[in-house]
């Protein structure tokens, strides 16, 4: 064995019983630190008493991967409305777990202020020649309640061009604010379907001419026809201001006449 050779073996030999020591060391003063901390001893009995206040079993950690089958959807995708469809899909769980989210905050508040409180007036008569401070925060903090108050949700946006060539990806990582954003715009879009407007929009040309062409272009109140020169209409049975739908088994056509005669009347058990 030459002599740097031994010299190595030596010197990792002396670091290797160093790092064993300080270890000891540290191992020591944490179990002091639990023994003596009066911090501790406190925040124990807090925690008892907050427990029950916080949902402890939320996830805070979630990932939303979509890929696209061209470019230009890849190119015009926004992050919102991704995070919108995947919180749609799983909706209840996230109306959970926002919920549980507002009520770990509300109570966080309280809970953190009385465990500062609780740091900051504890004992340091037991700390002795060495300062135990910075160790006794950290075990403290180590020891308070882990508490979700946000989520990450990683969403990954993907497209691969059908030879493989070309690989694109977008990484983004959104937060509770932002799937409490979604909640809102899905409870919004969902009464809005409900609204008059909706329902006057699903109106198009396209539905209007299907039918006039089912009913044969004529009234079928009257019989009057376009071809004879009455101006025919795409009518709602059952009005949209009594809650009837822009759907086929709800529309019919009438000339102007019978329209303006038949106004907003419905009957449920009668002739319409």
């Amino acid at each position: 064995m030459n002599f740097e050779l031994a010299v190595m073996i030596i010197s990792t030999a002396s670091m290797t019983a160093i790092a064993a020591a300080v270890a000891v060391v540290m191992m020591l003063r944490r179990k002091k630190v639990k023994k003596h901390s009066s911090a501790l001893a406190s925040l124990y009995e807090l925690n008892e008493i907050h427990r029950n206040n916080f949902n402890l079993s939320l996830e805070s950690e979630f990932k939303n991967y979509k890929e696209f089958s061209n470019k230009r959807s890849f190119d015009n995708a926004r992050a919102s409305v991704v995070l919108q469809e995947y919180v749609l899909e799983y909706e209840e769980y996230f109306k959970y777990l926002i919920g549980g989210i507002d009520l770990n905050i509300r109570h966080y508040v309280l809970y953190s202020l009385k465990a500062e409180k609780i740091f900051d007036n504890r004992t340091t008569d037991w700390y002795g020649r060495f300062d135990y401070g910075k160790l006794e925060r950290k075990i403290f903090q180590k020891n308070m309640l882990k508490v979700v108050l946000d989520i990450n949700v990683t969403q990954v946006l993907e497209y691969i061009s059908p030879k493989g060539r070309n690989h694109y990806r977008q990484k983004k990582i959104m937060h509770a604010e932002d799937v409490r954003k979604a909640l809102e715009n899905i409870s919004k879009q969902r009464e809005y379907k409900r609204q008059k407007e909706y329902q006057r929009n699903l109106m198009t040309p396209a539905l209007r001419y299907d039918i006039m062409r089912r009913d044969g272009f004529r009234c079928v109140l009257c019989g009057a026809r376009a071809a004879e020169g009455a101006k025919l209409h795409v009518d709602h049975i059952k009005p949209i201001a009594k809650g009837g739908k822009t759907e086929a088994s709800n529309l019919r056509t009438l000339c102007d006449i019978c329209n303006l005669g038949k106004s907003d009347k419905y009957d449920q058990w009668g002739y319409n």
